[in-house]
């Protein structure tokens, strides 16, 4: 298994990146909006937490939206 924390890419270095990848964790406390739904339109699945203010949320909106309520956290726990 390997985890690789990277800064932010440009558009092209970032979309290649998501070949490599299995799984994308959405941040906290703003979950991504553009982050994920590019990470989502690549075929990488996306696990996010869903937080207390509206920014916080934006990634598990999105998953919801989507019918994937599986990939939300709902506190630090899960």
């Amino acid at each position: 298994m390997r985890i690789s924390l990277l800064g932010r890419l440009a558009g092209v270095a970032f979309r290649s990146l998501q070949e490599d990848c299995d799984i994308a964790l959405g941040t906290v406390p703003c979950g991504g909006g553009a982050t994920t739904c590019e990470a989502l339109w690549m075929g990488v699945p996306v696990v996010t937490r869903s937080g207390a203010t509206p920014v916080s949320r934006a990634g598990a909106s999105i998953l919801k939206t989507l019918g994937m309520p599986e990939l939300i956290a709902r506190n630090a726990a899960e």
